[in-house]
């Protein structure tokens, strides 16, 4: 009899010792988890931030293209509208003549 005492008592004795290891992996793994979700969001986090880098350095790109077009387009207006190449057009294109003062007819209106 006082072999099964001492036998079951070495047994509690022992599933105390195994619940106390299993409490304190559930503190470990508990941690761990937390340090796994943290660690987890800051990648998110990362990886949704250099996407909108991407974009952002995209766009840029997108508007400095944009404004060098707009500096083509700007000049080739001030090209096209000189009043020389006009003139020129006219002339050659058009055989319009210049008018002078004396050419011009004056229609009298009624008052």
């Amino acid at each position: 009899m006082r072999d099964y005492k001492v036998r079951n008592h070495q047994r509690v004795g022992a599933l105390t010792e195994v619940k106390k290891d299993l409490n304190i992996a559930k503190k470990y793994l508990l941690y761990f988890s937390l340090i796994a979700l943290v660690i987890s969001m800051l990648i998110y986090y990362n990886t949704l931030y250099i996407k909108k880098e991407k974009v952002i350095v995209q766009l840029n790109q997108q508007k400095n293209l944009l404004k060098v077009e707009n500096l083509k387009l700007e000049r080739d207006i001030t090209v096209l509208s000189a009043p020389s190449r006009i003139e020129k057009i006219a002339k050659e294109k058009l055989k319009m003549i210049p008018v002078t003062y004396d050419s011009i007819s004056f229609i009298p209106l009624d008052e």
